[in-house]
């Protein structure tokens, strides 16, 4: 749950690709979690916008896809993709001015 750790790229081992040939989901980045307090995630999300709090909620919580995530909310995947670019950098920003980065 995003409440508890936040997601960081794995390194990928001798011989492993981290962007395998077949399924699209297959070539999301490997993460492994970081261990952040939930109360700094939460204010963290609450100071967010609701447009952004919402994306974020469709994709990284909810944990759909940005196709399923751009049918549900009625948006072009291409919109959908850009705003959660554009929510997990505000997360992150607004992590960083609390002091929670790792």
């Amino acid at each position: 749950m995003i409440a508890n750790a936040r997601w960081r790229p794995a390194s990928a081992g001798p011989g492993t690709s981290t962007v395998p040939s077949g399924d699209r989901r297959s070539r999301r980045r490997r993460l492994r979690p970081v261990d952040l307090p939930a109360d700094e995630v939460t204010v963290a999300l609450t100071s967010l916008s609701p447009a952004h709090r919402e994306i974020l909620d469709q994709t990284v919580l909810r944990n759909r896809s940005v196709n399923d995530a751009a049918a549900a909310l009625g948006f072009p995947v291409a919109t959908v993709k850009s705003r959660v670019h554009q929510a997990l950098r505000a997360l992150h920003a607004a992590l960083e001015d609390r002091g929670a980065t790792a």
